[in-house]
Formats: C-alpha cells, sequence, structure tokens
C-alpha cells in the first residue's frame, strides 16, 4: 500500500508539472481542451492507484478527441495485464522529457508503529521530494516555467519585500536572506502548508507543500509536493520530526543557494 501510494504521488506531481508546462498562464485564460486535466487530478488525489489512474484516463478518451498523448498512454498502462502497471509505469515516466523537471524520490529512516506486530515502533523509510532539488532541477531545465513558479517578475519579488519591511521592519532588516542578498529581485521567498485528508476508514495523509509566495497562482499550480504521510502508523514525536528535519535541512540549502556538500547527518 505505502509503495502504491509513493507511486501515485510521483505520478500525481508529474501531472502537475505537466500540466503546467502544457499551460504556464492564468486559469482562466486556458484553452478549453486542457480543462479536463484538473478533473483528472482531483479525482486521483481521491484514490492513488495506478490502477485507478489508467481507468479514469480510459473514461476521459470517451470523451471528443484529445490531443494529448500521455493520457493516452496512461490509458494503455500494463496493456491487457494488470500486474504489469507499476513497472509500465515507472517505465513511462523515465522515458518522459518532463521527468528531468523533478530529482529522484529521496528516501532517508525513519520509525512508525508497528501495529498488530507489537507495541513500540520499527524502522522503515520515508519518501520526499527536496525543495532545493526540485528548484534546481526547473531552474536548469525550464527557466520559463522557473519564472511562471517562483518569480512571475521581477517586480513581483520587490513589491513582496518592500511591503515586508513596510509592516516589520526589524524583522526584515536582520533576515539572513536580506543581508546574504541585497538585490530584493534575487530574493524568492518560500511559504509552506500542510493539511491532512481522509485516506481510509479513520486513516488520513498528510501533505505537506510549500511554493513560492511572490506569485499569485490556483492551488494546483501552485503548491509543490514536499511529502504525503500516512498518519495512523505515526509515532507522536518521531515520525513526523524526522519529515520536518529533512524538510528543514532542504530550506536551509534552498537558501544558501547551492546543493549540499554531503548528506543530511541526522
Amino acid at each position: 500500500m505505502a509503495s502504491t501510494l509513493r507511486h501515485g504521488l510521483v505520478l500525481l506531481t508529474l501531472f502537475c508539472f505537466s500540466h503546467i508546462a502544457l499551460c504556464p498562464r492564468p486559469a482562466d485564460t486556458r484553452p478549453a481542451r486542457l480543462v479536463d486535466l484538473d478533473d483528472i487530478l482531483l479525482d486521483l488525489i481521491s484514490d492513488l492507484s495506478v490502477r485507478k489512474v489508467s481507468l479514469l484516463c480510459k473514461s476521459l478518451l470517451r470523451r471528443p478527441p484529445h490531443e494529448i498523448s500521455l493520457v493516452k498512454e496512461l490509458a494503455d498502462l500494463g496493456g491487457k495485464y494488470e500486474q504489469n502497471q507499476e513497472r509500465a509505469l515507472h517505465r513511462l515516466v523515465n522515458h518522459k522529457p518532463w521527468r528531468r523537471l523533478l530529482p529522484r524520490i529521496y528516501e532517508f529512516d525513519n520509525y512508525i508503529a508497528r501495529g498488530q506486530e507489537g507495541v513500540g515502533c520499527r524502522r522503515c523509510k520515508s519518501s520526499v521530494l527536496l525543495p532545493h532539488e526540485v528548484f534546481g532541477t526547473i531552474w536548469d531545465a525550464a527557466p520559463d516555467l522557473f519564472d511562471y513558479l517562483f518569480k512571475g517578475t521581477d517586480e513581483n519579488i520587490r513589491t513582496f519585500w518592500t511591503e515586508t519591511q513596510q509592516r516589520s521592519t526589524a524583522w526584515h532588516d536582520s533576515h539572513p536572506a536580506v543581508i546574504r542578498q541585497p538585490d530584493a529581485s534575487k530574493r524568492i521567498p518560500i511559504g509552506t502548508h500542510g493539511d491532512d485528508t481522509g485516506y481510509h476508514q479513520h486513516d488520513k495523509v498528510l501533505i505537506i507543500s510549500w511554493n513560492s509566495v511572490a506569485v499569485n497562482l490556483d492551488t494546483i499550480n501552485n503548491k509543490i509536493l514536499f511529502a504525503a504521510i500516512q498518519l495512523l502508523p505515526a509515532v507522536a514525536g518521531i515520525t513526523l520530526n524526522e519529515y520536518y528535519m529533512v524538510l528543514k535541512w532542504s530550506l536551509n540549502c534552498l537558501n544558501q543557494g547551492k546543493y549540499p556538500a554531503q548528506e543530511l547527518k541526522r
């Protein structure tokens, strides 16, 4: 289940990026034929299984003709053999040109409850998309998309910092980013967001995302996935803290403007 959830979330994120790349403009000016991608994403959020993705795309293809080859390929995942769908999904993703917009999933050691195996906790692997690596790969592979997601215009960035200084001069003037980089147009302000959603019976999944707060976009184009955390097996004071430690490390790397020389020491 955890593997399917992780793979589904990767697909969901890739779909978001392909959606943005196809249509880097305000939502109300999008061509009508692209609107259906939003419908697919909303359905995916409720059920992230690979089989559901394939069924959704098959249903979509019954509508008026579509020119989006990705949807057609997703509809045919694994052919008639459902057991091949996850392998086919990996093959499809790895050969797509927009795959370079996302880094590899970062895995780290964590702890979850033993559940029926007994009291206490056990070690596991947790997976995230590191903000500094996502930021870097988009910068390298798609400059126009980078501006759309993070900057808007240089004036957007300057306006943010000017208004911030007016609200709290002391906070602004003592901020490490302001001290390190005097040019306001080169300081991209980052915000984080977290919210949980129903998953299965009484279980929930916490979605942690991040985004530039200098641009005003609708949620589907603005929030970039960091992690999806199943809450039922989470160990209080441990599981979520490990995620937050990795997030803090990655955001610090982003603030410094360079890739870390070594992995996070924990």
